[in-house]
């Protein structure tokens, strides 16, 4: 089983005795979602094809809403996509996952901006796991 350290709002998450938490299984298919959503494409030296080109396509841009909301929701799929192909090579080279880690398949992704707040658009991403699982991941950008 593979894990990974756990993270929220971009900080190592601890313990009470200090050491680091590790998330596995659906949790961190979770998170292994959101890190390469909201990591910008190409900001990575060793890896520049891993992250979202999500900052690029859509995040500032005056757009129409619906082709903003079709950049979004393509970036988004381009990034769980290439996080699929990552999988992939995890497992050729012998990495071993559980297939509640592994993506099966997308059944949605959802993005609609927010009545509240116009800079800000809440995601919603339903995705099925090797394992037969659905698991649901919502956030919110801001522009």
């Amino acid at each position: 089983m593979s894990f990974d350290l756990k993270i929220s709002n971009g900080s190592f998450i601890f313990s009470d005795d200090g050491t680091l938490k590790k998330v596995f299984n659906e949790d961190k298919l979770r998170q292994d979602v959101i890190k390469i959503i909201l990591t910008p494409q190409g900001t990575l030296k060793l890896h520049p094809w891993y992250g979202s080109p999500i900052n690029e396509r859509a995040i500032g841009k005056v757009l129409p809403a619906n082709l903003l909301d079709t950049e979004m929701s393509s970036s988004i799929l381009f990034a769980i996509n290439n996080l699929i192909k990552l999988q992939g090579l995890q497992i050729k080279d012998g990495q071993y996952t559980t297939p509640n880690e592994l993506i099966g398949q997308v059944l949605n992704i959802s993005v609609e901006r927010s009545i509240y707040e116009s800079r800000q658009y809440n995601i919603v991403i339903d995705i099925l796991t090797k394992r037969g699982t659905t698991i649901r991941e919502n956030f919110a950008l801001t522009s």
